[in-house]
């Protein structure tokens, strides 16, 4: 099987994502990821608030938003990013690592996944590289393509609820 080289990009891919995971166990991917999110969360609730309080030192009402969001966002990862510390050192004593870090493979290799079913999506739909002949050499690409098809109407499903929850905050 001749693989063209986007093929092996997106096993790069695959194999980077899947290896620094298990390196890290998958709790500390799991934490990390979660503390994106809350950060973007908490971000999202709280900055108006803190945009008020800095009112004083900042004129300019969409430089005030932004710090705000940069203060709690970072603020944020630090808190998290310190328990994911004392959590990963927890997990270490128990003797769970090996059970971390191969969980933590599955984890990676599942956002490996991820990020190359973005990038395929993202340069399929939004670019003409579909015409290219790098593209329709690769053996991978269809692959990705039919996976996008199978959870596509998933995804459309609950896209709607989700985003309505989004600007609601």
């Amino acid at each position: 099987m001749d693989f063209a080289n986007l093929d092996w990009i997106i096993l790069a891919i695959l194999l980077v994502s899947t290896i620094l995971s298990a390196f890290r166990g998958f709790v500390r991917e799991a934490l990390a990821l979660g503390s994106w999110i809350l950060a973007v969360i908490v971000a999202r609730w709280f900055a108006p608030a803190l945009s008020m309080h800095l009112s004083p030192f900042i004129d300019m009402a969409s430089a005030r938003t932004l710090m705000a969001y940069g203060i709690l966002i970072i603020g944020t990862l630090i808190v998290c990013g310190l328990l994911t510390r004392v959590l990963s050192e927890l997990i270490r004593v128990s003797g769970l690592s090996a059970t971390d870090r191969l969980l933590g493979m599955v984890f990676g290799f599942l956002r490996g996944a991820l990020v190359v079913l973005l990038g395929v999506t993202a340069l399929h739909y939004f670019t003409p590289v579909s015409q290219d002949p790098w593209w329709q050499a690769s053996r991978l690409v269809p692959l990705v393509l039919d996976l996008l098809n199978v959870i596509k109407p998933l995804v459309l499903e609950h896209s709607d609820q989700l985003l309505r929850n989004l600007v609601k905050g």
